[in-house]
């Protein structure tokens, strides 16, 4: 049985399927399994799938009802533990493709310092730009560390090579985007040392028609509780500085949203107060509960002006009174 088992979900990709799983077949590292999944494309991608599958014995099709992004990761996932004997796990998706040394050199990253993960660069493109040769140079630290400094190579899931057994009882949330960021913390946190392939070996094509270019919608509003819980997680678990991280990227993101929200011409009046409700709501708990980290000055002035838009006159009126009695206490003491 192949080593590792290569997760490939596909969904009306027409114009760059074949391109990515050339890539694959392309490998220096031949000992892997293709799984592609197809889940529901309304294109030829069935078609292309199925006649790769004819010529080579190493690729498996799914067909599925079309379920988004998690979905058919996770029908990749539980094919791979229900038929094969694979010990890693690795996703491309199917506009992408990557270097002929991508699995060689992943997975010779693991074997050289004993991890469970590891993990490669990123090259974003825009055009059909190929690849260009790469030395081999690797190091290893701790999950949370590799967490914290490289966030779009970290919180990924296309760029890494995964001990399989990571995903024991763990799947991607349905029906979510940003998926990787409910998901890829838990896998690194259970793999504890993560190998970093100093190499761009991942080639991640800006597709204008892909799920993050979408027009607006309210499902953007996802990033939200996927940040809450890496945040509760990293407080209960002692990872005090990735903590402060996520807090702050959390307050971004959210402030980001409220932005977005308010200027989006795809949504209509009703989702549009909707979701101004709920960020505002989820601002105020933030601001209250982190009052200490996120002091009440006037350099802070505008996340409170967006959490609370009708009664921010009346906020900072009362702070000016609070700070000229603590100056009146201090003075007479």
């Amino acid at each position: 049985m192949p080593l590792i088992s290569v997760i490939v979900p596909t969904y009306n990709v027409e114009p760059y399927l074949h391109r990515c799983i050339d890539s694959i077949l392309s490998q220096t590292f031949t000992d892997f399994e293709l799984i592609l999944v197809d889940d529901g494309s309304l294109d030829r991608c069935p078609e292309i799938c199925d006649e790769y599958a004819s010529s080579d014995c190493r690729i498996h099709v799914i067909h599925q009802r079309n379920g988004g992004l998690s979905a058919a990761r996770n029908a990749g996932l539980d094919y791979s533990f229900a038929n094969s004997d694979t010990q890693w796990i690795s996703f491309v998706d199917s506009d992408d493709w990557i270097h002929p040394s991508f699995l060689e050199y992943l997975y010779r990253a693991v074997q050289e310092t004993n991890t469970k993960v590891s993990a490669c660069e990123i090259c974003r493109v825009e055009s059909e730009t190929g690849f260009c040769d790469v030395e081999y140079q690797v190091e290893s630290m701790p999950w949370d560390k590799f967490y914290l400094i490289n966030w779009t190579q970290g919180v990924v899931a296309w760029n890494k090579l995964y001990k399989k057994d990571l995903f024991a009882g763990l799947r991607y949330p349905i029906g979510k985007i940003h998926e990787d960021e409910y998901l890829t913390y838990k896998l690194l946190d259970r793999a504890g040392e993560v190998s970093i392939v100093h190499a761009q070996l991942y080639f991640y094509f800006q597709n204008p028609t892909g799920i993050i270019h979408n027009t607006y919608s309210l499902s953007k509003l996802d990033i939200v509780p996927a940040l809450k819980e890496q945040c509760g997680f990293a407080k209960r678990n002692g990872y005090i500085e990735l903590y402060q991280d996520k807090r702050n990227w959390l307050l971004f993101r959210i402030v980001e949203q409220i932005e977005l929200c308010k200027e989006a011409q795809s949504l209509d009046v009703k989702d549009r107060k909707r979701g101004l409700q709920y960020l505002r709501s989820e601002l105020r708990a933030l601001l209250f509960k982190e009052r200490k980290a996120i002091a009440l000055k006037k350099d802070k002035r505008w996340y409170y002006e967006l959490a609370y838009p009708r009664l921010t006159w009346c906020y900072w009126t009362c702070v000016g009174i609070f700070e000229k009695i603590k100056r009146m206490v201090k003075r007479d003491a």
